[in-house]
């Protein structure tokens, strides 16, 4: 696989593992008020894993200018996603 698409893969997967902690995050909830009914079963670690696996990845495969890439961009994605204030405050 390219440079490119290794960074892409990776990039999407650890930016799903970040939605799904924040949409598990039990602070985040109660700050915001939001529905505890319609939070997501939590499974901290599994996120954590998932979110830094593609980096472990990128670097098992040699691919440093796609792991360098990778974490600017995940950084700078998962700012934006966590970031946001959520639509509904019920």
């Amino acid at each position: 696989m390219s440079t490119l698409s290794l960074f892409a893969a990776a990039t999407a997967i650890s930016l799903l593992a970040v939605i799904y902690l924040l949409y598990t995050d039990t602070k985040r909830i109660r700050v915001f008020r939001l529905n505890r009914a319609r939070a997501l079963p939590r499974y901290r670690r599994a996120g954590w894993a998932l979110a830094f696996a593609p980096g472990v990845a990128l670097l098992s495969l040699g691919e440093l200018s796609a792991f360098l890439a990778w974490c600017g961009a995940i950084t700078v994605l998962a700012w934006l996603v966590v970031a946001r204030t959520p639509a509904d405050n019920r």
